[in-house]
């Protein structure tokens, strides 16, 4: 047997399944802050100093060696300016994590958006135009109420 088949063969047990499944948090961790760590272009030692640990510590946490409290994957979160459910998900690419500040601009530019609109809907008033092209002179637009 080559390790190809050991390897399918192990991935079709339940036992070895159900064991991945319980460790997938601490796997995701793992790849979370590598690659957040790498992307701000921070050693292990800087990320340390940032979240008042020691460079063993995160070390252990990227090789997914180490049991981080909660304590530590908050203060982890909050060096990278994101939430602990980004660093505990189950992300692809670390591109679709968005930092905080990034999400509330756009949640913010969202309820904008919202309240800019909202009157309209609220009178139940809307422009309708006989002609699709607005540039056109022969347009008409009126306003109907619903």
């Amino acid at each position: 047997m080559d390790w190809r088949d050991y390897r399918n063969k192990r991935h079709q047990d339940p036992e070895y399944k159900a064991a991945k499944e319980e460790l997938k948090p601490y796997i995701n961790l793992a790849n979370n802050v590598f690659e957040l760590r790498l992307r701000y272009g921070w050693s292990q030692e800087e990320l340390a100093d940032r979240v008042g640990t020691k460079q063993a510590n995160i070390s252990k946490i990227e090789s997914g060696l180490s049991n981080p409290t909660l304590k530590i994957i908050h203060k982890i979160a909050k060096a990278f300016d994101v939430e602990v459910v980004d660093l505990l998900g189950d992300v692809c690419f670390v591109s679709s994590i968005v930092s905080k500040s990034t999400r509330q601009a756009v949640e913010d530019s969202t309820v904008e958006s919202v309240h800019s609109i909202r009157p309209a809907v609220d009178k139940k008033e809307f422009e309708l135009s006989a002609n699709n092209d607005p540039e056109a002179s022969t347009a008409k637009t009126e306003m109907v109420k619903l």
